[in-house]
């Protein structure tokens, strides 16, 4: 056969239909790859949701010599979590159905996890968004005061895992659960430190990637991270770390089918009137 004869129309073997998943860093980027698309559309709302918290967060930044003007900021910060709250939910329902392997269209996903997830997480958004700014705002203050003590940067360190680590957790409850703050907390917490070989790694992926670009990506180039829907991939990968957990301690996929299956008898009943 010649090197442009190759006949295109011939099916080829495709895929085995009992092929093992592919795991770890594989499985990352058949993902990546396949769903580009949704995710860069992912990371562009994302990032549109969370220009209050970036333009509060700079202001804050600028601030920082100032007490006042920084529990301004603060307050801003927790104030626009209000917003990025909801976003950031919707962005993790569209992800998890990338790692679930799931057909999705982006627009209708997103538009319907806003509806269902708005209310229940603005007020988890403007706590954490509040808790991470006086946490950055304190590892700042320990700089600025000199060489920082190695406890207390120990403390900051864990205290930043604890919430962005309790944060991701209570995205996905929220997505898929309607639970008071309380529980979501409780839940959050023990599967934060109870499942810690996969609840760590992705947090750790959240924040040295957030640092990172922070540190490493010269500040005119900061547009760029939005622009080529970086947020996006460091969620893929968060989420793929720990969905497999959320599933087994709350058993959604078998709920979900369940449901499916109720809702199909129903259709299928005969109706009298």
């Amino acid at each position: 056969m010649g090197l442009f004869s190759f006949n295109y129309n011939k099916p080829g073997p495709g895929v085995a239909k009992d092929a093992p998943k592919k795991k770890g860093v594989l499985r990352y980027f058949e993902m990546f790859t396949r769903d580009f698309g949704t995710l860069w559309k992912t990371g562009m709302m994302l990032f549109v949701c969370a220009i209050p918290t970036v333009a509060a967060a700079v202001f804050t930044a600028l601030s920082a010599q100032y007490l006042l003007l920084v529990f301004a900021g603060v307050a801003a910060i927790a104030l626009s979590g209000l917003l990025l709250g909801p976003a950031l939910c919707a962005c993790h329902a569209v992800i998890i159905k990338i790692v679930r392997d799931e057909p999705g269209f982006f627009w209708h996903d997103f538009k319907k996890a806003w509806r269902s997830c708005w209310r229940q997480s603005m007020g988890p958004s403007a706590l954490f968004s509040a808790l991470l700014a006086l946490d950055v705002y304190t590892l700042y203050l320990s700089f600025q005061m000199g060489k920082p003590n190695a406890i207390v940067l120990g403390c900051i360190f864990l205290s930043l895992l604890i919430i962005v680590g309790a944060w991701l957790f209570f995205c996905f409850q929220i997505v898929f659960m309607t639970i008071p703050f309380a529980g979501m907390l409780k839940n959050s917490l023990l599967l934060l430190f109870g499942r810690i070989q996969r609840s760590m790694p992705a947090t750790l992926v959240i924040l040295l990637c957030a640092a990172a670009l922070v540190l490493l990506v010269p500040i005119p180039f900061w547009i760029l991270v939005p622009l080529l829907g970086v947020p996006a991939w460091i969620m893929l990968w968060a989420d793929m770390l720990v969905w497999p957990v959320v599933d087994e301690v709350f058993r959604i996929d078998e709920q979900q089918k369940a449901r499916e299956e109720r809702r199909r008898a129903e259709e299928a009943a005969p109706h009298t009137d």
